[in-house]
């Protein structure tokens, strides 16, 4: 009888195949409320971030957990990683437009932010810029739209307000005594604020 248990027991285990082997037993659904119940908690962002990219390695057809990593990323201002993650649902399925949505307007931000810079620092070279304004053409025309951000209305200008002058002081005719004065007259007031530290 114990001949029999030695021989059925074969090779054991190691961790890693155990953990392997139950996390791939574990539904995506359960994965899922994990990573939503992580995001929930301070500082759970990044736990969440890696629950959902371990639900990606054990189910790596499904789109969710890229999904979800994608927002959550965007929601971060990640553009680049929400980019990554976007593509990766897109690479899944192809007519998800909320992926294509958030790898557009990802896409967009860190173009605009790049461009800022270069154009900040001198650097706006012909060749970039020449591609820049053909893309802006090329969004326009995908958009329909003439103009890509529209002018504030004019009423929504600011209020100059005239420069306010100061009145021009008044002096008062000096009158010349016809007597000696009996105590020197105090200096006359200035108009230099410093004048009695001279």
């Amino acid at each position: 009888m114990l001949g029999l248990a030695a021989c059925s027991s074969g090779p054991k285990r190691t961790d890693g195949e155990a953990q392997e082997l139950a996390r791939k037993s574990e539904p995506l659904a359960e994965y899922m409320s994990r990573a939503q119940a992580a995001e929930g908690l301070e500082g759970g962002r990044e736990r969440a971030r890696l629950i959902y990219r371990d639900a990606a390695k054990a189910y790596p057809t499904d789109k969710r957990p890229w999904s979800r990593l994608a927002q959550s990323y965007f929601d971060a201002a990640d553009y680049g990683n929400a980019v990554l993650a976007a593509q990766e649902v897109v690479q899944r399925d192809p007519a998800d437009s909320a992926a294509q949505g958030l790898l557009a307007v990802s896409g967009l931000r860190i173009s605009t932010a790049a461009l800022s810079a270069l154009r900040g620092q001198n650097g706006l070279n012909t060749s970039t810029r020449s591609e820049a304004e053909d893309m802006a053409r090329n969004l326009r025309a995908i958009l329909g739209e003439a103009v890509l951000v529209p002018k504030p209305p004019e009423a929504a200008a600011p209020l100059v307000r005239p420069a306010v002058r100061p009145a021009p002081r008044k002096v008062a005719p000096v009158r010349r005594a016809t007597t000696a004065p009996s105590a020197p007259a105090a200096p006359a007031a200035s108009s230099n604020p410093f004048g009695a530290l001279q």
